[in-house]
């Protein structure tokens, strides 16, 4: 494996996913000036990130939760890192991003502003994301 001193990314934004139609989701972008990746995450899979931690990866304690470019996402942590896996499981992976362990707070972060949205209510104003056309369509605009 070759690593390099990559810096760690910024979470630069999370916003609504899916289309008209379909069932609400959040997309993710991660990235730095040397990558940048989207994962998208259905509103049980937002869930499941916000109140469970990721196991040790040596203890095969990876948690499932998301996708990336057609594959499932693998969040695991080992000593103070916390990596990203990419692939068809967290044996097999394609891809990994290995980053502080303090980055899964700013995921979490991002993540809980778009929440509200995700159970049926409006976002939080000012909202970070971009908000789809149907968006109008499909949302409770008399919550605040």
């Amino acid at each position: 494996m070759i690593k390099s001193a990559i810096p760690d990314p910024l979470i630069t934004s999370v916003g609504p996913g899916g289309g008209s139609g379909e069932p609400r989701s959040a997309a993710l972008k991660v990235g730095c000036a040397f990558y940048e990746f989207n994962i998208w995450f259905s509103s049980d899979e937002v869930t499941q990130l916000l109140e469970n931690d990721p196991g040790d990866w040596n203890e095969r304690g990876s948690m499932k939760c998301g996708h990336c470019a057609g594959a499932s996402v693998f969040w695991c942590r080992s000593e103070e890192d916390l990596s990203i896996l990419i692939g068809p499981d967290d044996e097999a992976w394609s891809v990994a991003f290995t980053l502080s362990d303090s980055c899964l707070s700013d995921v979490r972060a991002e993540l809980r502003q778009i929440a509200p949205w995700l159970a049926g209510l409006s976002p939080p104003a000012p909202y970070i994301g971009h908000v789809p056309e149907h968006y109008a369509d499909t949302s409770d605009h008399t919550h605040t």
